[in-house]
């Protein structure tokens, strides 16, 4: 892919360069299937990866790309299954009751949150049915003996959730399959709600104040924080530069004001948050329910000055733009960081409709960040077919070392800005 991305931009005469951080302990967010092993006589229970295009499960001792908490919770969570009896999910007939751990690693103590992904609906008070009773005992053990071990496991928090799907679901997480509600297939039994997350910025980016992220285990983050926060600053040092040449070329009231951002696909923020001190109003959306409270308790920790610029808006992106128009409101700038399909068709063609010659309002700058190349050269390519967009730069990022796959990093720019 990263071969790929140079011969596209070099296409388009863009310069391209690809940045590469650490290539281990770069990890801090994984999603284990657990399973029985196949290759020894006491088929313990493996905690690991599946092998590419299948489900045979690997083991990953000592895995190099993994932070070293990750790893030591790996061994401890394979001896605690044994000893304890947890019977890891068969995905063939079904049995089993863990399907999966999730472990994200705050990177400022080395401390996990720890997601067991339990075979089962939400148990209730009144459950009489003899399984039922059996395997909510395992998990009161299990969950008794996680807490127990808190300090030697670096234990920050404990969560279960429910995951009661039919045997061949491919989904980690159950986003309300079923009877049960969303918010009632998440339980948390210990420790701190949030991992709390700052990115770090070299002095050049002069950040006004730092912004803490907050993270449950239902909200998207990135495995590889500390190299995504390389990516935002590139957005800030761009922005900056921006703003400035925007001022310069125009003295009118107007362009002397800091422009205004609207973040598509923003999740708890961690992107435009980070840019608050650069714009004069912030709007995020994002689709997952949960993010608005993360991104809201971030918020109060601003100053009033900042804090008075930033809104959340709980809806997905088609949504957002149709019934709130925020590409014609406080959007000189759009960032858009969307999931591995790339844009939805209708925000791609909001995109093109709102920056329409001639007009004042829509945005002028696009930051794309994609983590799905072929999508991003599809919506690429409706941006530049429509005349009215042009990439002024891109450069890659390499967020998965060893893996093949890029972080593209690119700015648009609308065609006509200047000219009205």
């Amino acid at each position: 892919l990263v071969k790929k991305a140079k011969a596209y931009f070099a296409e388009k005469e863009i310069p391209f360069n690809v940045y590469l951080e650490k290539v281990t302990g770069w990890r801090t967010v994984s999603k284990l299937p657990v399973r029985r092993a196949d290759d020894d006589d006491q088929q313990s229970c493996v905690i690991g990866l599946f092998q590419p295009g299948s489900h045979a499960i690997v083991k990953v001792p000592d895995y190099p790309s993994h932070h070293p908490s990750i790893n030591k919770a790996i061994r401890f969570l394979q001896e605690q299954c044994d000893e304890m009896g947890v019977e890891p999910f068969n995905e063939f007939d079904g049995s089993g009751i863990l399907r999966y751990v999730c472990i994200n690693v705050e990177r400022s103590t080395g401390k996990i949150q720890l997601t067991l992904v339990w075979k089962s609906s939400p148990y209730k008070d009144d459950d009489d049915k003899l399984q039922e009773k059996e395997d909510k005992d395992i998990l009161h053990k299990f969950c008794n003996r996680v807490v127990s071990m808190a300090d030697t496991i670096q234990l920050h928090s404990l969560w279960v959730h429910f995951n009661a799907q039919w045997k061949h679901a491919d989904n980690i997480f159950d986003y309300g399959s079923g009877s049960s509600s969303k918010d009632d297939l998440w339980k948390h039994i210990f420790g701190p709600r949030h991992i709390e997350e700052v990115l770090s910025f070299p002095p050049s980016s002069k950040m006004s104040e730092k912004v803490t992220l907050f993270f449950p285990p239902n909200v998207f983050r990135q495995a590889n924080l500390d190299a995504f926060t390389n990516i935002v600053n590139k957005i800030r040092m761009y922005i900056k530069n921006y703003t400035q040449l925007r001022q310069t070329a125009s003295s009118t009231a107007n362009n002397n004001q800091l422009p205004t951002c609207v973040e598509l696909y923003g999740g708890v923020g961690t992107i435009g948050l980070n840019l608050c001190d650069l714009v004069s109003k912030l709007v995020c959306s994002d689709e997952n329910p949960h993010n608005k409270a993360c991104f809201e308790r971030s918020v109060a920790m601003l100053s009033s000055n900042n804090r008075n610029k930033c809104v959340h808006i709980p809806k997905n992106a088609s949504d957002v733009i149709r019934q709130d128009h925020v590409l014609l409101n406080n959007c000189e700038i759009l960032v858009v960081d969307p999931p591995r399909k790339g844009l939805d068709e209708y925000v791609t063609k909001s995109i093109i409709d709102a920056s329409s010659t001639g007009r004042v309002n829509g945005p002028k700058l696009l930051v794309y960040v994609s983590c799905g190349f072929d999508a991003f050269i599809r919506d690429s390519e409706m941006l530049l077919s429509s005349g009215k967009w042009s990439i002024d730069k891109a450069e890659g990022h390499v967020l998965f070392p060893g893996a093949d796959a890029i972080e593209t990093l690119a700015f648009f720019k609308r065609v006509d800005y200047g000219e009205e």
